[in-house]
């Protein structure tokens, strides 16, 4: 169990909800493989009450909103074993799982409860199978199954390598991946090791010596003059010893690294993205551009990283305890995660570990699956010297390690009517995902979700995952929203643009209504008269007298032609260089007074209170 989800998901979430969750929405779920082996579901509809299998429980059409699950009752195995005791029977039971990592919120590439029955044979030295069941699932099946042919081939068959072999070749039919699913022949043969490792200690294996040595149990070459850390007594000392380490990368053989994500489409380095991560596109794209007045095809948006920058750098304080415990202090987002990582790696339960983390120095983020190989490392130090261990990340070092905010290159086409009404968008969108898997495969789901803020009529779209060789990406100051929010509100503007329209003319035009609202969000509009969005709007723009206030100004900028204040303060962050570079540009296009290089003509002077008294603050760059 401890393998199932995450500490927190496991406190708060329930067996019930995971079960339906497998029914209903083909979840892969760990618990429902383990129970399809033998348990007994008993479900409820109205009056009506009845008891099934686990495996017929999945196999059912979704269950509806009237059907209640009651209960679970799982056999009791002890009791059927000491009914034929005399047999002298015994009982094997196990559960394996494989995914990306260990940590229970991976969802797995496959998992599997295998069970028999097996007894001495009374005419050779070998075990009988008497009986067995053995289930596979989260292999790109809707829900786990039984492998009743490689059941029924087993039972009364003594176990021997051949027959294990038949046994495995068996189950590889049976085991049949999906076309679109990922790793199929990895997954196949993780079906296969299972099998063969649950009734593997009850024959003799002889190794294949045609590899020798490969495969056999060795001393790591060079493990004792190779140094995998380091620890010293003082920082300037860590910090001197650093310097000297030099790193000779052996090239060899080595493909050309990922640097981009059109290398990485080209090569197909992709991460995969579950399917219940999946965003679902909405109607008819090709329909609605085919009912637009004007397109826009094929624009191109860039949106790059942010570095989190962060008043204090990675850091953790880790202090052995008694009775084999430890105590770490990690500015970290997330301290169970940080705790059950910490736990695994020590190999001592996570009772024994206890982390705190009283303040940050800014997070935004970056402190949370980030801060985890720091409090992970410091702690091992710890633990095997038996003495406080104190490490902290130079800027320098934390730039290059956290990775920061997702970069994405965006493809858009565009239909739309006269008015402004959008009747179409498909989108393209390659994410630059890095090295290491850590958030990315969320980011589709939940950035889609932010740019179905508008109904778009028809909103198709094709998002990948890219893993590069870049440092990974992970979760930054809406690591999701502020990417979705900026591809909206550019197609909203590049459809104002051609239509020489004002933008929030077209924004009011494309708000969604209740309807719109439920057709894009299935499941997630809520009722109607809790949608406020457009009384909302009309709303402010009366209260802040929105119309005139524009108006003014439009009157203003028609009546004054170079009267244009623009207030900031130049903190370092290139504002000056910005203003004279747009002013350029602006001149030149216009061609004012035929002069042609306007940059040195331009100055820009400091903000004074005597000519700009409302300025604004300066902030957020």
């Amino acid at each position: 169990m401890e393998k199932v989800a995450s500490g927190f998901v496991r406190n708060s979430a329930s067996l019930g909800g995971n079960l339906v969750m497998a029914q209903r929405n083909h979840f892969p779920s760990d618990i429902a493989t383990v129970l399809v082996v033998g348990s007994l579901v008993n479900l409820m509809n109205g009056l009506k009450s009845e008891e099934i299998t686990m495996e017929e429980f999945l196999r059912r059409t979704e269950l509806d909103s009237k059907s209640i699950l009651v209960s679970v009752k799982i056999l009791d195995w002890d009791r059927i074993m000491s009914i034929s005791a005399g047999t002298k029977m015994k009982l094997l039971f196990e559960t394996y799982r494989s995914a990306p990592r260990p940590l229970g919120n991976a969802l797995p590439y496959l998992n599997a409860a295998l069970m028999a029955k097996i007894s001495r044979c009374v005419s050779s030295n070998g075990m009988v199978v008497s009986d067995c069941r053995f289930a596979f699932g989260a292999y790109g099946t809707k829900h786990a199954i039984r492998a009743t042919k490689v059941e029924e081939f087993l039972t009364g068959k003594v176990v021997s390598v051949d027959v294990l072999y038949e046994a495995v070749m068996l189950l590889r039919s049976i085991v049949v991946l999906d076309d679109d699913t990922s790793y199929p022949a990895y997954r196949s043969s993780l079906a296969a090791g299972f099998l063969f490792e649950f009734f593997s200690h009850l024959v003799e294996v002889e190794l294949n010596k045609q590899y020798h040595p490969v495969g056999e149990l060795l001393a790591e070459s060079g493990a004792v003059i190779q140094a995998y850390g380091m620890v010293a007594d003082t920082q300037k000392h860590a910090d001197m010893a650093a310097d000297l380490v030099v790193v000779d990368y052996d090239m060899e053989n080595l493909e050309p690294p990922i640097l981009s994500v059109e290398e990485a489409v080209r090569k197909s380095s992709f991460f995969e993205v579950p399917s219940f991560f999946q965003p679902k596109q909405v109607g008819d794209f090709s329909k609605g551009m085919a009912e637009a007045d004007h397109k826009i095809l094929s624009a191109e948006i860039k949106l790059g990283s942010q570095y989190y920058f962060y008043m204090e750098t990675q850091t953790a304080l880790a202090v052995p305890d008694e009775d084999n415990c430890i105590v770490v202090y990690s500015s970290i987002q997330a301290p169970e995660d940080a705790q059950s990582t910490i736990s695994r790696c020590l190999g001592i339960p996570e009772h024994k570990v206890r982390v705190i983390t009283r303040r940050v120095g800014g997070g935004f983020g970056g402190k949370a699956m980030k801060a985890i190989p720091v409090a992970t490392a410091c702690a091992l130090a710890a633990y095997n010297l038996r003495r406080p261990v104190r490490m902290y990340m130079n800027r320098k070092t934390d730039m290059k390690t956290t990775g920061g905010r997702h970069p994405m290159e965006v493809t858009y086409s565009v239909g739309f009517k006269e008015d402004g009404k959008i009747t179409a968008l498909h989108l393209d969108i390659l994410i630059n995902a890095g090295i290491g898997v850590d958030i990315s495969p969320i980011i589709p789901l939940f950035m889609v979700g932010a740019i179905k803020k508008y109904d778009w009529g028809a909103f198709s779209f094709d998002i990948k995952v890219c893993r590069t060789n870049h440092s990974s990406k992970s979760a930054m100051r809406g690591p999701r929203e502020v990417q979705g929010t900026f591809i909206s509100e550019a197609v909203i503007e590049h459809v104002a643009s051609v239509l020489s329209m004002d933008v929030d003319s077209v924004r009011i035009n494309n708000l969604h209504t209740f309807n719109s609202l439920d057709f894009f969000c299935k499941g997630a509009a809520g009722e109607l008269k809790e949608y406020t969005l457009p009384s909302i709007w009309d709303k402010l723009a009366a209260s802040s007298s929105f119309k005139e206030r524009t108006d003014m100004i439009k009157q203003f900028n028609m009546c004054n032609k170079w009267r244009k204040w623009v207030g900031g303060i130049e903190l370092g962050q290139g504002l000056w260089t910005k203003v004279k570079q747009l002013t350029e540009f602006s001149l030149s296009a216009i061609k004012c007074d035929g002069m042609g290089d306007f940059l040195e003509k331009i100055r820009i002077i400091q903000a004074d209170t005597l000519s700009l008294i409302q300025g604004g603050l300066t902030a957020g760059n």
